[in-house]
């Protein structure tokens, strides 16, 4: 039997849950949706190499994900580009819960912000989608650059970070190690002869090729010392028992915090590095504090919390957002241009996570809300 194109299928059957459990996530759709969906968001995981060494996607048409050769993912509206001369134009940046993996083009958080500035009569904004799976404000902030180098300066731009900025806090060192690898290769392959470079390739693709590539799912943490009793099944599940509840650093202990703090650090010489750039251009920035589904959640907000034993590192933002809710954002709260969203989902009657991270409609829903009440006064 082929394969599911969309990996996420064969993370579901291996934790022993079905397609259909999604079902509670896309309310009045039936299977034969969730798959279509599926195998159109499949092309997200083809990633072409970009500027800076940045991953991007590549460009597609397809009935439920659409992402122009500029880079941006469609709104399910056919968004022009270049965008019409009486528009102003909002980039948005951030991970796969901002691009919006597993959701149609019209369900993610930037085009639910479309709509909603759309509502409160914004009409000459134009919203556009510059996510893209597992980068940090580090990697959207390289993104930000390629854009600004090829003469692209928005009105303004958003950044929505904090799954991943905590997920990735001791790096990426297995993407790092195989993009290094294949270079290493390619450059030895390129000293040799025809012939030897063929049987010295084909006896590296006879090694190599049982290994699954770089992602989440085999994700490492590059620094165990202190982060592994954090990521533990174990740990895990007290990080999930503890996501309706008060902040509280303490149940995560003394490296909880620590890695909270070298979290919060990084992403603050992020927002620093973004915000003089922006400031060179004239361009206003703001910057977004996303949900988890490890704080301000409750268990039937979520349907597959079995899928984080293979995404353990998603439990790193459990002690991340308690520290940060605990001590006010420090460095951030007081500031113009930060907009606190993390309990955007609290108290619905809705399910928001489809699997360990990614919003469902509902949430992008609420997540756009909040966005589009905090920019009103800026637009």
């Amino acid at each position: 039997m082929t394969a599911h194109p969309n990996a996420l299928v064969g993370q579901i059957e291996a934790v022993g849950a079905r397609v259909e459990d999604l079902l509670p996530a896309f309310p009045g759709r039936d299977l034969a949706y969730v798959d279509a969906v599926l195998r159109d968001t499949a092309l997200a995981l083809s990633r072409p190499v970009m500027p800076y060494g940045l991953l991007g996607v590549h460009p597609c048409r397809t009935p439920h994900l659409n992402v122009h050769p500029a880079g941006f993912r469609d709104d399910g509206t056919g968004q022009p580009w270049p965008v019409p001369p009486d528009c102003k134009r909002l980039f948005v940046f951030g991970g796969s819960t901002t691009f919006g993996f597993a959701v149609a083009d019209g369900d993610t958080i930037p085009a639910r912000l479309q709509a909603a500035l759309g509502l409160a009569g914004h009409d000459t904004w134009r919203v556009y989608n510059f996510g893209s799976g597992s980068y940090t404000s580090r990697h959207e902030m390289l993104r930000f650059l390629a854009l600004l180098d090829e003469g692209e300066v928005p009105d303004m731009a958003l950044f929505i970070d904090g799954y991943n900025d905590s997920f990735y806090a001791f790096g990426n060192p297995k993407l790092v190690e195989a993009l290094d690898g294949l270079y290493q290769s390619e450059k030895r392959r390129r000293r040799k002869g025809l012939i030897a470079a063929t049987l010295d390739y084909w006896r590296e693709a006879q090694a190599i090729r049982a290994r699954g590539l770089p992602s989440a799912s085999n994700y490492e943490a590059a620094d165990q010392v202190f982060a592994a009793p954090l990521i533990t099944q174990g740990a895990v599940q007290v990080a999930l028992a503890a996501s309706d509840r008060p902040a509280d650093p303490a149940v995560f202990g003394e490296a909880g915090e620590r890695v909270a703090k070298l979290v919060w650090k990084r992403y603050l010489d992020s927002v620093a590095l973004i915000r003089a750039a922006a400031e060179r251009h004239g361009v206003p920035v703001v910057f977004a504090w996303q949900p988890t589904p490890f704080f301000a959640t409750r268990p039937e907000q979520r349907v597959m919390d079995s899928m984080h034993r293979l995404f353990r590192a998603g439990a790193f933002s459990a002690p991340v957002y308690h520290w940060l809710h605990a001590n006010g954002f420090p460095g951030m709260s007081n500031g113009s241009d930060f907009i606190e969203v993390s309990r955007a989902g609290k108290g619905l009657d809705a399910v928001l996570y489809l699997d360990v991270c990614h919003y469902t409609r509902a949430m992008a829903d609420a997540v756009a809300g909040a966005l589009a009440t905090a920019l009103a006064p800026r637009l």
